[in-house]
């Protein structure tokens, strides 16, 4: 896929939905500025002043406080690495669109492991701003930490100047630490890692074994923050294997799991999705932290919607009430929502993801 944006070639190649971003002159004249600046504190986070968090219980995710509490289904958008597309002079979008007019009241943001390593207190403080940003709009938030692969193992290459998908266990430890000291939100989600990826995808249950040791620990990190935000984990296989999960709960009583399921996934067979779901949604919430399909036949994620998105939707979002946030509400990653790198004009698929969020009516922070 080639896109051309005020004079920018943006080239996309992508298994699934991980992207190559091949940037020329405006990625090459920003290598100079990538030393993360040392030391700083981290801001106060201003108070949430009604004091209400969202928890887990059993299978539901609720929102409340005290003993006032009430099922709430998260319905979103991703918004992508928004400091990666400052980058680019093209600011976050506008939340109170998203919450108002598209009828969302969530959204994921992502954090590029590189880009954290590299320009650390800057990455940082326009996360916490837009985290802000969002909540006062009336949107959850989710909070990615963006890798794809295995902690301190197979890392998905990337074809780019600046990103990668840096599985080095260590900068996830430094990220979570960081991040669970200087935003403190009951109405803020972490995702502990975007995608876990093995060499091995022949034994699910062995995968989600080896993975599990490397939560309890990032979970660590956060609790001992005496951060109580409710806790994203997910399974191997870009985050779509999901079975062995359900008999090997981790202990934390505010986690719940997540799931991505693209078009083409499975050739679109409900019936392989409920196995690779495995029931876990009967136990725990499971939230749907990237869907979605292209109508490009010469994509990966291609998928007539009668196909994918109708059986995916009516059986699995609304007739398992998962919480679920398309991707992506942003101008570069596939399959995008949007025809323009402005935010202005929605494609064929971010249509269909509108009117799914306004089909239903959402309980807001």
């Amino acid at each position: 896929m080639v896109k051309i944006f005020s004079g920018r070639k943006i080239s996309c190649r992508i298994k699934r939905k991980s992207l190559w971003l091949a940037v020329a002159v405006v990625f090459l004249s920003c290598n100079g500025m990538l030393s993360a600046k040392k030391g700083g504190q981290i801001p106060d986070w201003p108070e949430n002043e009604d004091g209400k968090r969202l928890r887990v219980n059993g299978p539901l995710l609720e929102y409340g406080k005290g003993d006032d509490f009430t099922p709430v289904v998260l319905r979103g958008v991703n918004i992508g690495d928004l400091y990666h597309f400052k980058k680019f002079r093209i600011g976050p979008p506008d939340y109170a669109y998203i919450a108002d007019t598209m009828n969302a009241n969530c959204v994921r943001i992502a954090v590029h492991p590189n880009l954290w390593k590299a320009e650390k207190t800057e990455v940082f403080d326009y996360l916490a701003q837009n985290v802000r940003n969002a909540l006062d709009a009336g949107l959850f938030v989710i909070v990615d930490y963006h890798t794809i692969g295995f902690p301190n193992g197979y890392t998905q290459e990337l074809d780019d100047e600046v990103i990668s998908y840096d599985s080095t266990f260590k900068l996830a430890r430094d990220f979570w630490g960081t991040v669970s000291m200087g935003i403190r939100d009951g109405r803020v989600l972490y995702e502990l890692w975007n995608e876990p990826v093995s060499e091995e995808f022949g034994r699910p249950a062995a995968m989600w074994k080896d993975l599990k040791p490397y939560w309890e620990k990032l979970t660590k990190i956060i609790r001992n923050n005496q951060n109580d935000c409710v806790i994203l984990a997910g399974g191997d296989y870009w985050t779509y294997e999901l079975r062995g999960i359900k008999d090997n709960l981790l202990q934390d009583a505010n986690t719940a799991y997540t799931w991505h399921v693209y078009g083409n996934h499975d050739k679109n067979d409900p019936a392989m999705w409920e196995m690779r779901l495995d029931g876990l949604n009967e136990v725990r919430p499971v939230v749907v932290t990237e869907w979605g399909f292209s109508a490009n036949p010469g994509e990966y994620e291609y998928a007539l919607t009668q196909d994918f998105a109708d059986k995916f939707v009516s059986g699995f979002l609304m007739g398992k009430n998962l919480h679920s946030l398309a991707w992506g509400y942003d101008p570069f990653y596939r399959p995008s929502m949007l025809s323009d790198e402005n935010y202005a004009q929605f494609s064929g698929y971010g249509q269909y993801v509108v009117g799914y969020l306004r089909s239903s009516n959402q309980v807001r922070p």
